[in-house]
């Protein structure tokens, strides 16, 4: 493999976008991640950290007028990843001027949410921006479930369009859930306790199961809904609810790998990292079908996705997983093995493919996650 020359424009050092860039680096490409800065005030509030993308080169660029003047820095030939096509700051500038010059350019891209009036506003802008990419654009790196085939009811060519995720490091953790066959099953949600993320659908869900077997439900986040939901939980499911407030990111697998089933039923998640992390680290996790990541749960096969909104399959679904019991070991090991997909390292792999497919004008391959039946029938076997 020839290297490449890669090149990510973002506002920030993102723990989900640098694990990728560094992993590139590893490969042996020249890689450069430009952003605005390390990280932002309110991603700071919610733990996260600015990752250590060695050996990748990381440069800061504030304003557009500085990223711009960088452009000219790099060599004929760079691979450019930019960061969406509008909402992106500084960003957009640059793509304005490598449209302007003719220099072809990727564009990452995560699910939209386009529901109401300002869903119809939102569609009507961004089939106006992807006419124009494509007229010099090398193509779309669609994060998130429905983003393919919402990209070509806007009329983009979906042979340039590769379905695509935030690949993650992957992260060992040294305190796995019990093997106490008599401990109580663990429902588990990591996240804002704002609106969006829909918390009371879990707990609305969870009052519906019946008495036994006794189940608790741990609560990573907060936001200003916590009140409310603090209140219901107290009238719903007294007793069985754990709160564990805000955590800095790194302290989240911890959490993850100690409990049994993640639930996730946003309104909207451009994809959702923490359903690619729980199943990475083997804990099977529940979606909304307005999550990204909900392509990744229904490969994985296990949990669920259930039609945002929707309490009595989302409860159907989470009694299913209550009957099965605990995770056991072996299951979070045939689990863990296959979500190394949703990996950094595999992600690289599968950029490079992706840039190497199209420099040869064939056909962009699968992505990593399409599940092998061997899988599948492994993991029933368990």
């Amino acid at each position: 493999m020839i290297p490449f020359n890669i090149t990510f424009w973002q506002r920030i050092v993102s723990p989900h976008m640098g694990a990728l860039a560094a992993a590139l680096a590893r490969r042996g490409h020249s890689v450069t991640y430009v952003a605005e800065e390390t990280m932002s005030a309110d991603r700071s509030a919610m733990g996260w950290a600015a990752p250590d993308l060695s050996p990748a080169r990381v440069v800061f660029a504030p304003s557009g007028h500085e990223m711009v003047g960088l452009l000219e820095t790099f060599p004929v030939g760079t691979i450019h990843l930019c960061q969406g096509l509008r909402s992106n700051g500084s960003v957009r500038q640059v793509q304005r001027v490598m449209a302007a010059r003719g220099l072809a350019h990727w564009v990452l891209m995560e699910t939209i949410e386009d529901t109401g009036l300002t869903g119809t506003a939102k569609r009507l802008v961004y089939s106006r921006l992807l006419r124009r990419f494509q007229k010099t654009g090398a193509g779309i790196l669609a994060i998130g479930d429905r983003m393919p085939s919402w990209l070509a009811g806007l009329g983009v060519d979906i042979t340039r369009v590769a379905p695509f995720a935030y690949f993650l490091a992957e992260q060992q953790t040294s305190r796995p859930a019990s093997e106490d066959p008599d401990r109580l099953y663990r429902f588990a949600f990591v996240g804002q306790l704002i609106a969006r993320k829909r918390v009371q659908d879990i707990l609305a869900a969870l009052a519906r199961l019946p008495a036994e077997p006794m189940f608790e439900f741990w609560v990573v986040g907060d936001g200003e809904e916590a009140p409310m939901l603090r209140i219901l939980a107290d009238r719903l499911l007294p007793g069985r609810v754990r709160w564990l407030g805000t955590l800095p990111l790194t302290d989240v697998p911890s959490v993850l790998s100690q409990v049994d089933l993640l639930v996730l039923p946003s309104r909207h998640d451009g994809w959702g990292a923490v359903v690619s992390e729980a199943l990475m680290l083997g804990t099977p996790a529940i979606s909304s079908d307005r999550c990204g990541s909900a392509v990744a749960v229904r490969a994985s096969g296990v949990g669920g996705v259930f039609p945002m909104g929707n309490i009595e399959v989302l409860s159907q679904l989470l009694e299913t997983a209550l009957t099965r019991g605990p995770v056991t070991s072996s299951e979070r090991c045939v689990l863990a093995e296959w979500a190394k997909c949703l990996g950094a390292v595999q992600g690289a792999d599968y950029l490079e493919r992706i840039l190497l497919a199209h420099a040869q004008n064939k056909p962009l391959p699968h992505a990593p996650w399409v599940v092998l039946p061997t899988f599948h029938r492994k993991l029933r076997r368990l």
